[in-house]
Parts: C-alpha cells; sequence; structure tokens
C-alpha cells in the first residue's frame, strides 16, 4: 500500500510542483500589475465565497470522501451513485441559490469591509459565480480522490485549469490593470475544467446522475450521523481558518489583507506533500479502519511522516535563506516582511512535523476528537483576534496563525497517542525537528539580509538537502526499495 499511496502521491505533487511554477509566476505578474491594495479587494471577495460556501456545503465532500472508497470496496455501486448523485444535485441547488443572494446584496456584504468602494463592490457581485462552481468542483474532485484517480485529478484539475488561467492573465494583463478580469478567467478556466472532469468520469462504479435518491441516502444512519459531525467539523474550521482574514478585513487596510495573503500562499507551499499525501492517504485510513488493521497503518502513519519531513524541511530551510529576494519578487514593499514570514513558517513546519494526524483522527473513526480540537482553536483564534489585530496588525495575525497551527497540532498527536496507542514519529524525526527549528529561528530573524550570487543559490541549493539527507541515507534507501518491491 506504500508504494499505491507513493506512486498516486507523486501524480499529485507533479500537479502541485505545476501549479507553484505556473502560478508563482502568475500571481507576481498579476500583483505588479494591479497592486497589493487591489489585490487585497479580491482576496476579500474570496473570503466571502469561501464563507458562504463552508456554510452551504453541508459537509457533503466530505462525506463523499469518507463513504465512497467503502462503497466501492465493498461493491455496493447503487449505494455509492445514490450518495454521489445527491451531492452534485443538491450542491448545484444551494450553489446556484446562494450566488443569486450574494449578487442581489452585494453592496450590503462589501459595507461591511474597511476600504468598501465601487471597486470592492464589483468584486463581491462577480465572486458570487464561485460558489456553485466550487460546491460542484468539491464534488467531482472527492469523486475522483476515493477511486484514486489522482492522475486525472491532476491532469484536469492542474495542468488544464492553470494553463488556461495563466495563458488568460498573461495575454489580459498586458493590456490592463484590472483586477476583474482575473476574476473572469478564474471563472470561464473553472467552468471548461469542471466539464471536461464531469466529461471524462468513469461511471462503471458510480454515477452522478441518477435522479433524486433523497429518500435512499437519508436512510443510511452512518452517513447522516457522520454528516452532522462534518458539518458540524466545517463550521468550526472555517471560524478557526478564516477569522484572522475576517477580522483582518475588517479592522486593517486591503494593502494589509494582500500582503498576508502573500505570506500564508508562499508558508503554505510548504505544506504541499503533506497536503498530497493526505489526498491519497485519507481513503486508504477509511479503508484500513473499515479492516481494523491498525499495525499497518501505524506503519503508514509513520513512514508517510518521515517523507513529508525529510522531503519538506529542506525546501523550507531554502525559503528562509532566499526569503528576501523572494518577497522581493512581489515588490519592495512586501520584501520588508521577512520576519512574519519566518513566523508563519514556524507554524507551517510545526504542522508538517506531526504528518497526518488530523486526516488520520477524521477518518479513523474519532472525528468528535477532532471536533473538539477545533471547537478550542476556533475560540482561542476568534479570542485573540479580536482582541490583537487592530492595535497590533499583521504581526498579530502571523503570530496567532502560528500559534494556532502548533496547539492544534500537538492536541493530534496527544489524541492519537490516546485513541491509537501510537505517534507520528520515529527517532529520525527529532534530529531533523530540531535541526530546522534552529535553522528557521537564527536565519528568519536576521534584520540584515544578503544578497546571492548565481552560483551561491546553487552551492545552497545541494547544499542544505544534502545536509538533510546523508544522514539518513539507510532509511531513505528502505522506503525506496519498499516502494519497488510494490509494498
Amino acid at each position: 500500500m506504500l508504494s499505491t499511496i507513493l506512486k498516486q502521491t507523486s501524480w499529485s505533487m507533479l500537479g502541485s510542483i505545476f501549479g507553484f511554477g505556473v502560478g508563482f509566476f502568475v500571481k507576481l505578474y498579476l500583483i505588479n500589475a494591479v497592486g497589493t491594495e487591489d489585490y487585497g479587494k479580491y482576496v476579500i471577495g474570496q473570503t466571502v465565497v469561501a464563507t458562504v460556501t463552508v456554510f452551504a456545503a453541508l459537509a457533503l465532500p466530505q462525506i463523499l470522501l469518507r463513504f465512497l472508497p467503502a462503497f466501492v470496496e465493498k461493491k455496493e455501486f447503487e449505494k455509492a451513485s445514490d450518495l454521489a448523485s445527491f451531492g452534485l444535485q443538491f450542491l448545484l441547488l444551494v450553489g446556484v441559490l446562494s450566488a443569486i443572494g450574494i449578487m442581489l446584496f452585494h453592496d450590503r456584504v462589501a459595507a461591511i469591509f474597511h476600504d468598501r468602494d465601487a471597486l470592492l463592490n464589483t468584486i463581491i457581485f462577480i465572486s458570487a459565480l464561485y460558489i456553485p462552481l466550487s460546491l460542484y468542483s468539491a464534488v467531482i474532485t472527492a469523486s475522483y480522490r476515493s477511486l484514486l484517480k489522482i492522475k486525472e485529478i491532476v491532469l484536469y484539475g492542474t495542468f488544464i485549469l492553470i494553463s488556461l488561467r495563466a495563458i488568460g492573465v498573461f495575454i489580459v494583463f498586458s493590456f490592463s490593470n484590472n483586477i476583474i478580469y482575473f476574476l473572469v478567467i478564474e471563472i470561464l478556466s473553472q467552468a471548461v475544467v469542471l466539464f471536461i472532469m464531469t466529461k471524462k468520469f468513469d461511471a462503471s462504479n458510480f454515477t452522478f446522475f441518477k435522479p433524486f435518491p433523497i429518500k435512499e441516502v437519508l436512510e443510511e444512519k452512518q452517513v447522516v450521523s457522520f454528516g452532522k459531525k462534518m458539518y458540524f467539523y466545517a463550521l468550526i474550521g472555517f471560524a478557526g481558518g478564516y477569522t484572522i482574514t475576517l477580522i483582518m478585513s475588517i479592522s486593517l487596510p486591503a494593502k494589509y489583507i494582500g500582503v498576508y495573503s502573500i505570506l500564508t500562499t508562499l508558508a503554505g507551499l510548504t505544506a504541499f506533500l503533506l497536503n498530497n499525501l493526505n489526498s491519497v492517504f485519507a481513503p486508504v485510513i477509511s479503508k484500513y479502519h473499515a479492516a481494523g488493521e491498525i499495525k499497518k497503518l501505524e506503519s503508514l502513519f509513520k513512514e508517510t511522516t518521515f517523507i513529508i519531513n525529510i522531503m519538506s524541511a529542506p525546501f523550507i530551510v531554502l525559503l528562509i535563506l532566499f526569503s528576501h529576494d523572494i518577497l522581493g519578487l512581489y515588490g519592495k514593499d512586501v520584501s520588508a516582511f521577512t520576519i512574519p514570514f519566518a513566523i508563519l513558517l514556524l507554524g507551517s513546519y510545526y504542522n508538517l512535523f506531526v504528518g497526518n494526524s488530523g486526516m488520520l483522527l477524521l477518518m479513523g473513526g474519532w472525528e468528535s476528537d477532532e471536533i473538539r480540537i477545533k471547537i478550542a482553536n476556533m475560540l482561542l483564534v476568534i479570542l485573540f483576534s479580536s482582541i490583537f489585530i487592530a492595535p497590533f496588525g499583521l504581526i498579530a495575525a502571523v503570530w496567532i496563525n502560528t500559534l494556532s497551527a502548533v496547539f492544534v497540532n500537538t492536541l493530534h498527536v496527544i489524541y492519537i497517542k490516546k485513541r491509537f496507542g501510537f505517534t507520528p514519529w520515529e527517532v529520525y524525526s527529532f534530529f531533523i525537528f530540531i535541526l530546522t527549528i534552529i535553522a528557521i529561528i537564527y536565519l528568519g530573524f536576521q534584520t540584515e539580509h544578503r544578497s546571492y550570487s548565481f552560483f551561491e543559490y546553487i552551492f545552497l541549493a545541494l547544499l542544505i538537502p544534502s545536509i538533510y539527507w546523508i544522514p539518513f541515507y539507510k532509511k531513505i534507501s528502505a522506503i525506496i526499495k519498499s516502494v519497488k518491491e510494490n509494498r
């Protein structure tokens, strides 16, 4: 199974690398064209969309990911079709109604935020179109993932989507600096990709188009019970995750929203391996938990956590080393935020250090524990954001973000030890952790930043991974061998 996970993850990683490589330059080009202030207003519009979407979704994408793999594994294809069809039809209806509501009251929504003007009004009005598209995309993607069709998700949802968006941005913003055109490009690109993914879906296991199977789904008591928990989980997770951005949007100028979005996006890139492993690991957890194969689950958990750490830690150190130059690509005003960036990377690395812990609780039958963790985190984030963001601004937001990650992931490990009897780590992981934390603190909190020559960039890009990988040559070789043996 490790071989299957890593092979599927390699496709997901390929998509992430392509998305990062192309998306990085697209965002650079866009922000330099429109400015951080207008980009911040675009982020506000996306926050409104995310707020509405999480309430409208009723956690149906998570329900699909939890139960579709089990139904397919047991060859209960009729139940799989009922669930997938209900999810798609319900979310399309709710998505369209939600979009109409936002469009009708967009001016009142815009009045909530700090930098309300005609541009923000228009952005919120157009952004409403994302809502049905996002919900439709969530169902299609969850269905592909449940069948471990990661390659198809990467091909359609990454390569084609990002290529269409990039071409549109580079052409349109050669002649314009109006952020509205970016929304139009994104919406049209996503619509094209969703049409392709729907057309190409392999319906031999289940279909999306069974008419109105409401009764059949509601009769599945296990699905309904899990759905209620997951909806509550989604709401509190959203509150914990988007509270910072919402309060910043209300309290601070749009420029700082744009800068915060840039910093969190770059810091979030460090989790590309974790996110890609999660996309494959989630249905595997569901299968192993259903079969009671806890020892296999423990082995996979520890090995994937080690892989996440040994591959991601050097990338984080390189980001710290070159942070001044990387942020400077977005403009001189952004390059001044290297210390907030280092603070965010501390939280990002701690999230990587514990591996797929949250997903293990969620898909391993202990979603109630995960909900309790999210409730506590939500309350603390709301409290500290309300108190500190208005007077202290961006620096308060990044510290709250980082401390939230430390709090949540520490509780994940405690609950996993309690429920499953093991932790994410082998002894190797602690050496990686100590080395990486020291590097982030020492390099990231320096106030003076030097420039590197081309050869220094190359030398450091080779040296840092070598420092991590050479001491663990035997461990890495054993993992590679197990993959080749298709374990």
